[in-house]
Parts: C-alpha cells; structure tokens; sequence
C-alpha cells in the first residue's frame, strides 16, 4: 500500500513538473522577449521539460507494473492506451522546438 502511494505521489510531482516547466516555456517564447540569453534559457528549461517527461513516463510504467492493480489490470483498460497515445504524440510534437532550442 506504501508503495502504490509513494508511485502515485511520484507520477503526479513529475507530471507537475511538466506542466510548470512547460508554461515556463510558453511565457519565455514572447516575441518581445526573445533574445540570445532567452533562447539559452529555453534550453535549459526545455532540458528539465524533457526529464521531468521521461520521469512521468517511468513513474507511469512503474505504477502499472508494480503497483496494487498490476499489469493485467491496465493492460485491458483502454484509457492507459489513449493516454499513453497522447503522450506519445506530445513528445513528437515537442521534437522540432526541442531542436530548434539546442540550435
């Protein structure tokens, strides 16, 4: 019982994580602002972006696989499909920024 909540207290920090550091992004990319120690910063805050993804994703897995209701369990509830899905396509549409950040 410990873990599943220590999991799901994880998933949710990073999928915070995410979001704060993606509306730190869109406030950053204002015309107005747009300078070479801005695109730095992006940079940067793109790089935590891109691991605080990496560890919803690892939180997600390992809530499915070891947590209370198991693998047997999601793998026939089609919501963990969709919504691995969405994030799959997030992550795709966030490659070109992502490139053009590091550049």
């Amino acid at each position: 019982m410990t873990l599943e909540a220590l999991l799901a207290y994880a998933h949710l920090l990073a999928i915070f994580t995410m979001i704060v550091f993606l509306a730190s992004e869109a406030a950053l990319c204002r015309t107005e602002w747009l300078n070479a120690a801005v695109v730095e910063r992006l940079a940067k805050v793109d790089m935590v972006y891109g691991i605080a993804a990496g560890a919803v994703l690892v939180t997600g897995l390992a809530r499915v696989f070891l947590g209370i209701k198991g693998a047997a369990w999601y793998s026939h509830n089609p919501l963990l499909y969709l919504k691995l899905l969405m994030f799959l396509a997030v992550g795709l549409i966030s490659i070109k920024p992502t490139l053009m950040f590091v550049r």
